[in-house]
């Protein structure tokens, strides 16, 4: 069986994924670090070392692709979270990426990119500003139930820096921790609402990235988007398998009553961290 390695290189994770014809083989992933090569490395060898392979085939994408040398083709985020996505849960429209870097919006058909917008002007709109309003509150993300109501209390300051002096405001007032991080969440679903425009986001929506398989989040992007946003199972990797894809060029047809490669393939995951 041949098999392929993709690698998305975040700026606070490096994902890795192995994909052959029978679906997903083996995934994991490490904090990016500052040594953007090292880690790219660290997963490559780590992975082969896992499909006792001395060679792998490697696609690499995430704003460090470049990066990594070994890499044969180096796609775009956009493109390998489409391609991961659809291949994760077919017939998917909508696509949201809330990076640490970067928040992205894409509108896809057959795995494929129709329109998309992102946002990499301003922390306040991505994973940064959570990740900071996290370690501030000394909560994690977890603590929202799968079902919550709106926050009591809401940020109004469109940058991060001034929101996080917002939340110090809210503590010193005595404002419960919860509610707070659900204004944070809040904030963030509005934000990439807001970037959306005028994308007309349509069900079935998902979100990837490192925060695709927090169920809390997916409540709040529900209501900015108004259609329901899903979490994703192997999510957080869509990057990676995208990239794989692209690069072993994967015929993902099935017939009706066959399972998809995605929904073969978590049964055969030999590892994941």
């Amino acid at each position: 069986m041949t098999l392929v390695l993709g690698l998305d290189v975040g700026s606070t994770y490096c994902k890795g994924a192995v994909v052959g014809p029978e679906g997903l083989v083996a995934v994991l992933k490490e904090p990016t670090g500052w040594d953007l090569t090292g880690v790219g490395n660290l997963v490559i060898d780590r992975l082969k070392s896992l499909t006792n392979l001395m060679v792998l085939p490697v696609a690499a994408t995430g704003f460090g692709r470049g990066a990594v040398a070994q890499a044969l083709i180096r796609p775009t985020e956009i493109t390998c979270h489409a391609r991961g996505a659809d291949y994760l849960l077919p017939g998917i429209r909508t696509i949201i990426d809330l990076g640490g870097q970067d928040t992205k919006v894409m509108i896809v058909e057959s795995g494929k990119v129709k329109s998309f917008q992102m946002n990499d002007k301003c922390a306040a709109g991505t994973g940064r500003f959570l990740e900071l309003a996290l370690n501030r509150l000394a909560i994690d993300l977890n603590s929202l139930p799968d079902n919550w109501l709106p926050s009591t209390v809401s940020l109004t300051s469109p940058c991060a820096v001034f929101a996080e002096t917002e939340i110090l405001g809210l503590l010193s007032k005595g404002a419960p921790r919860l509610e707070i991080l659900k204004a944070v969440v809040e904030s963030l679903a509005n934000r990439a609402a807001s970037l959306a425009g005028r994308l007309e986001p349509t069900a079935p929506a998902v979100l990837t990235g490192g925060l695709a398989e927090t169920p809390g989040l997916t409540v709040a992007l529900t209501r900015a988007f108004g259609v329901p946003v899903n979490n994703l199972k192997n999510g957080s990797y869509a990057g990676a398998i995208g990239a794989a894809l692209l690069l072993g060029r994967f015929n993902q047809k099935t017939t009706s009553h066959e399972k998809t490669p995605a929904e073969r393939g978590p049964e055969n995951i030999i590892w994941r961290r």
